[in-house]
């Protein structure tokens, strides 16, 4: 009895060993965001509209989007009709992060 114990216990141990610790911890990751750079055409306090070649193209603003306004955390108070913008997206209509940069 005790020796089937022991030889349980380093086959359970030698099979741990050999599973990836990646496999072993693995967490869902959210899909790779998108980023792109225009120019802003319109904003609110909730929306934010961009101007592509396609036509202009709006955006939720979130509690949860990140604003950057010449590379320092800002607010959306502070964004601009004609201020250049790179948006990173959380899927096609919510907004993950603006960051915005004057054009003076």
């Amino acid at each position: 009895m005790n020796r089937s114990v022991t030889y349980a216990c380093v086959v359970l141990c030698s099979l741990l060993f050999f599973v990836p610790v990646d496999f072993a911890l693995a967490r869902r990751h959210p899909p790779a965001a998108r980023r792109h750079q225009t120019i802003i055409s319109n904003i609110s306090p909730t929306s934010l509209t961009i101007q592509e070649d396609s036509g202009p193209k709006t955006f939720e603003i979130t509690p949860s989007t990140e604003v950057f306004v010449n590379d320092q955390r800002g607010s959306v108070a502070q964004l601009k009709r004609g201020m250049r913008v790179s948006v990173t997206l959380v899927d096609p209509t919510h907004l993950r992060q603006i960051k915005a940069w004057s054009t003076e």
